[in-house]
């Protein structure tokens, strides 16, 4: 089976740039009170701030810059100088400078099929990520490829249709939990550290837990979740119909 099916890339809406910022926020942080807000084009932008947890200017910049693949600089300025007063506005700056996919229609035995075009595009995106997709088939399921690589059905799959997915269920294994310790440890070792030469016991303890958080966490980045799964889907089949019968989906 050939494994190209890259996307066709074509200037992006506004209205994708706020279906992308809400469906984000709604699948990282199963944030439901998303429904709630009605954030539209015509709203102001402090609703949408809100709504995405926007409370700084840092948080607005990183967010966005890393949500679109912004570029640095250019992102920056913009965002500096813009005096828009709405969601619209807001999205519209974003849109200027990225793109959205259309998924290519494929057809097999005459006739298009497009949660089949879905499989294919996604597939694609898979390899060209750097994973393994050997075995992948519509009936493979999708567990494994999620546990191993969240950010990429997080990120641009999800985006093949921003609103189709149901949450993430994620299962950290306590990896951020043990990432926090590790970075509030460095309080008690500092503390060691300016009283060494009159507690040398103590700083050696701290150090020394230290060093060992650093190592947990070493050996659990390369495998940080336990599970991840998404709503009520099993498979490669149910993911792309799931894509495929959203009208977010773009086809060509």
């Amino acid at each position: 089976m050939e494994i190209q099916y890259p996307t066709v890339e074509i200037p992006a809406t506004p209205e994708y740039v706020l279906s992308v910022l809400l469906d984000r926020e709604t699948l990282e942080w199963n944030n439901d009170s998303l429904s709630q807000v009605g954030v539209t084009l015509d709203s102001s932008i402090e609703v949408l701030y809100e709504a995405c947890g926007f409370y700084t200017f840092d948080d607005i910049f990183y967010s966005t810059l890393i949500c679109f693949d912004l570029e640095f600089s250019d992102w920056f300025g913009a965002l500096r100088s813009a005096e828009g007063d709405t969601v619209r506005d807001f999205c519209e700056l974003i849109a200027a400078r990225i793109t959205m996919p259309k998924i290519t229609l494929s057809s097999f035995c005459g006739r298009t099929c497009r949660p089949a075009s879905v499989f294919l595009t996604i597939r694609s995106m898979m390899h060209d990520a750097g994973v393994d997709v050997a075995d992948v088939a519509p009936s493979t399921p999708l567990k494994e490829y999620t546990r191993k690589n969240l950010e990429l059905f997080l990120g641009p799959i999800a985006k093949l249709s921003p609103g189709s997915l149901p949450d993430f269920d994620i299962d950290d294994r306590g990896f951020f939990s043990l990432e926090c310790l590790k970075a509030l440890w460095h309080i008690p070792t500092l503390v060691g550290f300016f009283v060494m030469g009159s507690s040398p016991g103590y700083f050696i303890f701290t150090i020394s837990i230290l060093l060992f958080l650093y190592l947990l966490v070493e050996v659990d980045s390369n495998d940080k979740y336990a599970s991840v799964q998404i709503g009520e889907l099993r498979t490669f089949r149910d993911l792309s119909e799931k894509i495929a019968a959203h009208p977010t989906a773009q086809f060509s």
